[in-house]
């Protein structure tokens, strides 16, 4: 059995020049990167938006006239039809809509230059289908990320989850390592909330479900 390290989402889009920045967010790098020296690893893994520049996450991309950044709206279904034609079972559903972000192979979704990186490290890309938006770093029907084949071909059974944002991505991600049925970890400091009330409420949520949250001093 082996343990694993999950850096969510540590993308400069998401520190202070990029379109989406969450205050707070260079706190937590060298938090993350005394972490995953700790000998208790055996693997680490990152995670990161890979969007393509029509994602459906994309405020820019929508007609909705209410298709503002930060809110939630209905898709219109003849707009994205297209997209989702070859997932018969797909059905439309609200989706929360953003600035333009991580847009795959551009600067700004690259990692933070400051995150320490080693050639062992497992990059998982997510939020990929033009369709769906990804939080969790195992995908989102019908994206399946490939994060947990590969975490089972590993034996990993415990995982330790870290990054942003502690009431969005990562926090979705140790939701789901706990539903997987691993032992799931969430490093509190190592996480930082874009709504810190939205992030209190997502870590009442990881307790309630059984993640046991800590700190990186506790991580032994």
């Amino acid at each position: 059995m082996s343990t694993a390290l999950l850096i969510v989402d540590i993308q400069n889009d998401f520190f202070e020049s990029g379109p989406l920045p969450v205050e707070g967010s260079t706190a937590v790098i060298p938090i993350i990167n005394k972490l995953r020296e700790n000998p208790i690893f055996d693997h680490v893994f990152l995670t990161c938006d890979w969007h393509p520049i029509n994602h459906i996450s994309f405020a820019a991309n929508h007609t909705n006239p209410t298709a503002e950044p930060y809110t939630e709206i209905m898709p219109n279904k003849n707009e994205w039809v297209a997209f989702t034609k070859d997932v018969p079972s797909f059905e439309f559903k609200p989706v929360r809509v953003w600035p333009v972000h991580c847009v795959c192979y551009t600067e700004g979704a690259a990692f933070h230059p400051k995150l320490n990186r080693k050639p062992t490290d497992i990059i998982i890309e997510k939020g990929k289908r033009v369709d769906t938006d990804s939080f969790s770093g195992f995908g989102s029907f019908p994206e399946d990320t490939g994060l947990h084949k590969m975490l089972t071909d590993l034996n990993v059974k415990t995982v330790y989850v870290v990054g942003l944002c502690a009431d969005i991505c990562s926090g979705a991600t140790a939701l789901d390592a706990q539903r997987l049925a691993y032992e799931t970890f969430f490093v509190l400091d190592g996480s930082i909330a874009a709504i810190p009330e939205e992030g209190e409420k997502m870590v009442a949520s990881l307790k309630e479900l059984g993640v046991k949250v800590l700190n990186s001093n506790e991580v032994k």
